[in-house]
């Protein structure tokens, strides 16, 4: 079973409505809300696919599986797999319903990717209840201005295309509201962005 994350809401959209309607070049206000919605999936859409989120929030991820610790840290851990995540971004551990203290855990950065490493006794959540292990953290870019210029501007050019084009998805791979459909040329700019594994 993959582990699953739970966010909460976005704090800010990356990309301010008066920045699309000056691409798309609309002065009235009568689409503000066809806009917004716009702008809302395609930052939903970015995040889903580069597993990046554009604005920090908490995000609570139910963890299935450790994987086995590497040769700087031989505990099992759990990867947080979102990004960014700031050095103090984790709150509660909880295994089985019980929450760790600070001293059975330690959250490990590199770059912008983080593991969680248990240390006191917790080898294995396998054959518990389903995701037995959950992992409070904070996650995303703090301000719009932290979020990379590419990244914005693929909001900004995919908002545009979802705009223009509703109901349709032509140049997209399949249908339907999924990651299919960001065009590729969208998606060839995503792919600098895409969280991969970085380190063991």
């Amino acid at each position: 079973m993959a582990n699953r994350y739970v966010a909460a809401a976005p704090e800010f959209i990356p990309v301010p409505l008066s920045a699309l309607k000056a691409h798309l070049k609309i002065q009235s206000d009568a689409q503000d809300a066809v806009l917004t919605d716009a702008l809302n999936d395609a930052v939903d859409l970015i995040e889903r696919y580069t597993a990046r989120y554009l604005a920090q929030r908490e995000v609570i991820a139910h963890v299935d599986e450790l994987e086995l610790g590497g040769s700087t840290m031989a505990s099992p851990y759990a990867w947080l797999k979102r990004a960014p995540v700031l050095d103090d971004a984790v709150s509660t551990v909880v295994v089985d319903g019980t929450s760790l203290p600070p001293t059975d855990w330690r959250l490990k950065i590199s770059g912008e990717q983080a593991h969680v490493h248990l240390l006191q006794g917790v080898t294995s959540v396998a054959g518990a209840l389903p995701y037995p292990l959950k992992i409070t953290f904070k996650a995303g870019y703090k301000t719009a201005q932290d979020v990379p210029a590419g990244l914005r501007r693929a909001v900004l050019e995919l908002a545009t295309h979802l705009y223009t084009n509703p109901g349709d998805c032509g140049g997209c791979e399949g249908g339907g509201s999924s990651a299919s459909e960001i065009p590729a040329s969208i998606r060839a700019k995503l792919s600098l962005y895409t969280i991969r594994r970085v380190f063991a």
